[in-house]
C-alpha cells in the first residue's frame, strides 16, 4: 500500500501502472490481484486509507473535549497544516483525485463523492454536537452549509500550503476563518 501510495500521490491514477507497482513493491502481479481486483480497487483502497487517517486525526479525545469547540477546531487544523508540510504524498493524493474528478472520470467521481460524504457526514456531526445554536435562527447556515463552508476554506488552505503560504500563515488563516464564521467581527469594509 506505501508504494500504491507513493505512486498514485506522485503519478495520478492513469500515471501509475500496475506493473511498477509490483516491480517497486517487490511482488507478484498474482499477489497484488489476490487482494485486489483491479488497479481502481487498489486506488480506492489508498484514498479510503486516507480518509480513515483523517477521521482519526480530527476525533476528538477526552482531553479535547475539555476544550471549547472553536478553540479544538482552531489547533486541530493548524495541527493538520503541519503535517500536511511533512507528509506532501497526502495532499497530492486530494489533488490527484480532484483533477480526475474534472477530467470527467464517471468511476472516480462517483468513487470521490462517496469519500467525500463520507467526511461530510462526521463533520455535519461534530458541527452539530459542538456548536448547537447553528441552525437556529433566521440568517443562519444549517450545520450542513457550516460544515461545507468550513471544509471547503479548510481544503482551500491546504492545498496551498508550501505553495503559497507557509504552515505558520495556514493556521493564521484558519483561525481567522474560523472565528469569523463561528463568532462574527467587525466588518472590514469602512
Amino acid at each position: 500500500m506505501t508504494v500504491a501510495r507513493h505512486s498514485f500521490a506522485r503519478y495520478g491514477y492513469h500515471g501509475t501502472s500496475v506493473d511498477s507497482i509490483v516491480k517497486e513493491a517487490n511482488l507478484s502481479k498474482g499477489a497484488l490481484y489476490w487482494h485486489f481486483k483491479t488497479k481502481m480497487d487498489l486506488y480506492r483502497a489508498v484514498l479510503e486509507a486516507e480518509v480513515d487517517k483523517i477521521k482519526a486525526f480530527f476525533a476528538p479525545t477526552e482531553e479535547d473535549m475539555c476544550c471549547k469547540p472553536i478553540d479544538y477546531l482552531i489547533n486541530k487544523g493548524g495541527e493538520f497544516f503541519g503535517c500536511i508540510a511533512v507528509d506532501e504524498e497526502g495532499i497530492m493524493l486530494w489533488m490527484n483525485l480532484w483533477m480526475e474528478v474534472r477530467r470527467g472520470n464517471e468511476q472516480i467521481s462517483k468513487m470521490a463523492q462517496e469519500l467525500s460524504e463520507s467526511l461530510m457526514q462526521d463533520m455535519i456531526d461534530m458541527v452539530k454536537m459542538a456548536f448547537p445554536a447553528v441552525s437556529s435562527g433566521a440568517g443562519r447556515l444549517s450545520p450542513k452549509e457550516l460544515a461545507l463552508t468550513l471544509s471547503s476554506c479548510f481544503e482551500g488552505i491546504s492545498k496551498n500550503v508550501g505553495l503559497r503560504c507557509n504552515v505558520d500563515q495556514a493556521k493564521r488563516s484558519w483561525r481567522f476563518v474560523v472565528e469569523r464564521l463561528i463568532e462574527g467581527g467587525r466588518s472590514y469594509a469602512a
